[in-house]
């Protein structure tokens, strides 16, 4: 059976304990917070982009992106979780492993194919933007940190308007412009 404290001082010691003790719980994770997760301290950009396959037929997304992106940060990650979407479906990821705190160029070549049901105003959509050759893509990033950062997630959202390259073609018309990316925080469960 558990003894409870009898005296003053037995409580005071206590209270004194427990003070102690969450403050210490909290000002731990504030200073990691502010010491590592600072807006300003993460650059993302798509530097280049090169679609060279993009086509939909018979419920099945042909694609091939190969992107060049640039990361200037402060924190070490350990690796990067890649997912690319298209008019909010899923269809493609990639883990990239990271080596340098400072500065990485990762190079990636998203390909394959992905079997997706588009509706009507999706297909119409994919349609318009086929007939221009240039498709809007997303890219999600999602940085594995070195040290838990417990609920809250940074999730780096860039949002890419690239041309379809053919192989007539050296390259694209409008070619692609290097795109900044935005960092969001997410709470996970």
């Amino acid at each position: 059976m558990t003894k409870f404290p009898q005296t003053k001082c037995q409580w005071l010691i206590l209270w004194a304990i427990g003070l102690i003790g969450g403050t210490i719980s909290v000002i731990i994770p504030l200073i990691f917070y502010l010491s590592y997760l600072g807006d300003d301290k993460v650059n993302v950009s798509v530097m280049n982009a090169t679609l060279t396959e993009f086509n939909y037929t018979k419920n099945t997304l042909y694609y091939n992106l190969i992107l060049n992106i640039s990361i200037s940060h402060t924190v070490y990650y350990d690796y990067i979780d890649a997912s690319m979407m298209y008019q909010n479906i899923s269809f493609d990821s990639q883990t990239v492993v990271m080596f340098n705190k400072s500065f990485s160029e990762l190079h990636m070549n998203l390909r394959g194919q992905h079997v997706m049901a588009f509706i009507t105003n999706q297909i119409s959509k994919l349609n318009k933007q086929k007939m221009y050759g240039v498709y809007h893509i997303h890219l999600k990033l999602c940085p594995m940190f070195r040290f838990e950062t417990n609920k809250l997630m940074p999730i780096i959202h860039c949002d890419l308007q690239v041309s379809l390259k053919s192989n007539k073609e050296t390259t694209p018309i409008d070619g692609f412009h290097a795109t900044k990316c935005d960092l969001r925080y997410d709470l996970s469960d």
